[in-house]
């Protein structure tokens, strides 16, 4: 499962956190040469072995985090995204930009991010399209072949990636109908520990939208499985075992007092825990919420409720939880006071504190108005090679 890095030299330009230099220096053995750029000066020094590579991306994991925002034009327009890295506690940009020429009527996607790889799915050209799994500190990637490529018609497409716990081995995951009303799904995994996809069919669960939030955990992947008619209210958990292929749905219920009204977003792990992140409104104003998935009881409980002191629309809007920090990105359609001006799109993203309650922007940018943001995703750090 794991893949030698042993004399291959990398160029990590980006800035190494204090604790991973010192603990990169002390440990350092004559196996992997390494350039690091850090605080203004040129360090060459030799990395241990990739098993210390693995070993300290496990014991830092969720230490040193970004925020990777994509904002584009809307999905009809023929233009290329931007992506914007922030470091989610000063806010500070982090010099970022994606590993492949995409021309004006190409497009991409994040599916989702662990052990500071990133895993997309992009198509050059409009056309055909891969999947790239891509690891921003060490620059290095991995290209594979998009499994949705080869059908001509889709529907309830869903896709997920992560690593089995404490591993270097991951997953990315496609399913797939042919249209709405077929009974049966089309089921696509990628193991990195055999290098290839396998394929299957498993009988329908009556799945309609399963959206672009997902997880994998303990070897199985997740997404909220959307009905309605604009596909806005969640109506269960999708469990999928990415060895056996087989499929469940937890049932999310909801609360029949209409004073307090509780909305989901996506669905996450946080302190290793399948979680629903969401928010409830109320006579006292909004709420975060994020409840627990217990997936071996099938329940879901809430467990941290949030309210901030000034109120804010969350809508949309999409929020991560940090430690003690609340992660929050907003986006408003800002007017001009002088008519002659353009409508602009805001930008921002604040940090607050869930004890005391103090609130900071760390970071604000403004865009025309026919852009949008399309993606917010956290991105650790980690030494993991695709």
């Amino acid at each position: 499962m794991g893949q030698s890095a042993t004399s291959a030299e990398m160029n990590l330009e980006q800035v190494f956190p204090d604790d991973i230099l010192l603990e990169i220096f002390r440990r350092s053995e004559p196996k992997t040469a390494v350039r690091c750029r850090a605080l203004g000066k040129v360090w060459n020094e030799i990395l241990s072995e990739y098993s210390f590579m693995k070993e300290n991306t496990f014991a830092t994991k969720g230490k040193h985090l970004n925020l990777l925002l994509q904002v584009g034009l809307a999905a009809w327009v023929y233009s290329p995204d931007n992506i914007s890295m922030i470091d989610c506690v000063n806010g500070a940009v982090i010099p970022c930009q994606l590993p492949i020429e995409i021309d004006q009527s190409g497009w991409w996607s994040v599916i989702g991010s662990e052990n500071g790889m990133l895993c997309l799915r992009y198509s050059i050209n409009g056309f055909n399209s891969e999947v790239l799994v891509w690891n921003p500190l060490l620059k290095s990637l991995r290209c594979l072949e998009d499994p949705a490529d080869k059908l001509l018609r889709q529907a309830v497409i869903g896709y997920a990636f992560g690593f089995t716990p404490r591993t270097d081995q991951y997953f990315i995951v496609h399913v797939s109908k042919r249209h709405i009303r077929d009974r049966f799904l089309h089921c696509n995994v990628y193991d990195s520990a055999y290098g290839e996809w396998r394929h299957g069919y498993i009988k329908d669960q009556r799945l309609k939208n399963l959206g672009d939030s997902s997880a994998v955990y303990r070897g199985k992947a997740f997404w909220i499985n959307w009905v309605g008619r604009q596909s806005n209210i969640a109506s269960d958990i999708v469990i999928f075992d990415v060895v056996t292929f087989e499929i469940q749905k937890i049932k999310i219920s909801h609360s029949p007092n209409q004073d307090r009204k509780l909305y989901f977003q996506s669905i996450t792990v946080f302190q290793d825990n399948l979680c629903l992140m969401g928010y409830e409104i109320s006579s006292m104003g909004w709420h975060t919420i994020l409840s627990k998935v217990d997936i071996e009881t099938f329940n879901i409980v809430p467990w941290i409720n949030f309210m901030e002191n000034r109120q804010r629309k969350i809508h949309c809007n999409p929020s991560f939880i940090i430690g003690e920090d609340l992660i929050r990105v907003h986006e408003r359609i800002k007017s001009s006071k002088r008519t002659n001006l353009p409508l602009s799109v805001e930008v921002s993203v604040s940090k607050v504190n869930m004890i005391t309650h103090k609130r900071n922007t760390i970071y604000y940018s403004s865009w025309p108005y026919e852009m949008c943001l399309k993606s917010a995703t956290i991105v650790s750090q980690g030494l993991l090679i695709p």
